[in-house]
């Protein structure tokens, strides 16, 4: 089965590490993998057409999936946020976590909170998760937001009190336990307010100012790996109906997540879009773009059909593996369009896992069939069952190896480019 986060940024999400160190450690073939989504209507969309088993759902689309569901728990409905969604035979239903991953973290540092002070920095889907589990603990809380009623709204949920900002330096001097929600360059407040003995919890695993005032400060400082640890245990329970057990997070899951390859691989099935999207890429990076079905046709000096025709399909399968090393041998700046079915060879998922930033180009079926229909592809003309019963096939193998997924049904490839762009600019073209 598939599982995936879907946000906008994603590429920097750890959730991948967390679950897919668990089905390694379980046998399990279950794969877990991060869709770069536009909207929440998008994600619905694509749970629909391509029947995985369930997401998580990252900022900023927590309420935007909530009108597209079918079901939506209590909890997500009173929080007006939803960050786990299971697909059972096609009935889509929403909850929240994350209210327990606050409250585990929590209870996870020691301290006694019964009646203690707590400051809530922020007033969005996050913070108001972390005013349910503060209220469960028995802390009194302010809510501190620019957009005050915002802030009423959050404190509203735990019988807190709300203030501005600029009203806040007397709650936060008092606190016991401060919760960052903010984005990480927010600045609203000073290392001084905080107390000697305080307790920072932040949302986010990003560098961010707020840990920049926690440990000039000298306070005990918890990063959001383990808010993140905590709500995915219980969404695993959503999933699979059990938590991680005694299965923990990988070591690599307190480091940030960084691109080790300057080799981009674009998967995807018939009629996704790959090699369109390959190409736009490359013209508006500067990168040099390899088309793994172009460069074989043009060394046989024959079409992929007349070479499945004349030399079988198993022949062709042996030089795209070869293809693939030659082009995978060092680290230069490259973009790779491979062949549709280029992950049905284990040798290849090896390295565009170990080698490559492999990103899988999803379109629905139909969009994928009215592309292909006055093709001549050599796995394309046996009808539309046998189509989508090919896709079938490989749907795990894709997500199995993908980096990141892009959905490319309703979108121009600018669109498409545009969208990988703002995901690894920073790491990769920049």
């Amino acid at each position: 089965m598939i599982y995936a986060v879907c946000g906008k940024p994603v590429l920097h999400s750890k959730s991948p590490l967390i679950f897919n160190n668990y089905f390694k450690s379980c046998g399990s073939s279950d794969v877990y993998t991060r869709i770069a989504a536009e909207s929440g209507y998008e994600i619905i969309s694509f749970l629909r057409s391509s029947g995985i088993a369930g997401c998580n759902v990252t900022a900023p689309f927590k309420d935007q999936v909530i009108p597209f569901l079918d079901r939506v728990d209590d909890e997500a409905l009173r929080l007006q946020s939803v960050n786990t969604i299971i697909n059972r035979n096609g009935v889509l239903t929403g909850f929240s976590t994350d209210s327990y991953g606050v409250y585990y973290t929590l209870l996870n540092c020691g301290k006694k909170y019964k009646d203690k002070r707590a400051v809530l920095l922020g007033a969005g889907g996050a913070a108001r998760a972390a005013a349910v589990a503060l209220d469960r603990l028995g802390l009194k809380v302010t809510v501190v937001n620019r957009t005050f009623e915002k802030a009423v709204s959050a404190a509203h949920l735990c019988g807190g009190t709300a203030v501005t900002p600029d009203n806040a330096e007397e709650a936060i001097r008092k606190a016991d336990v401060v919760i960052n929600t903010l984005l990480p360059e927010v600045d609203i407040i000073k290392s001084e307010w905080f107390k000697k003995d305080v307790l920072a919890l932040d949302a986010i695993y990003k560098e961010s100012v707020f840990q920049q005032k926690a440990k000039k400060a000298g306070v005990r400082y918890v990063r959001g790996e383990e808010w993140l640890y905590y709500q995915a245990d219980r969404a695993a329970e959503h999933f699979f109906g059990k938590r991680f057990g005694d299965i923990k997070p990988p070591e690599s899951f307190m480091e940030p997540v960084k691109i080790k390859t300057s080799t981009i691989t674009l998967t995807g099935f018939m009629g996704s879009g790959k090699s369109s999207i390959a190409k736009n890429l490359a013209f508006c990076t500067g990168i040099p773009c390899y088309d793994m079905d172009e460069i074989i046709e043009n060394s046989e000096g024959i079409s992929i059909t007349d070479i499945f025709q004349t030399k079988g399909e198993e022949w062709f399968r042996q030089k795209e593996c070869e293809l693939l090393e030659k082009l995978c041998e060092n680290n230069e700046k490259k973009i790779i369009s491979c062949g549709g079915g280029v992950v049905t060879r284990k040798a290849n998922r090896d390295i565009l896992r170990k080698k490559c930033l492999n990103i899988w180009i999803y379109a629905d079926m139909d969009k994928s069939l009215e592309r292909v229909a006055n093709t001549n592809r050599p796995l394309a003309s046996d009808g539309a069952e046998q189509f989508k019963a090919l896709f079938e096939s490989r749907k795990e193998l894709y997500a199995g190896c993908a980096d990141m997924t892009i959905i490319n049904s309703d979108k121009d490839v600018n669109q498409s480019v545009r969208r990988i762009n703002e995901e690894i600019c920073e790491q990769i073209i920049c």
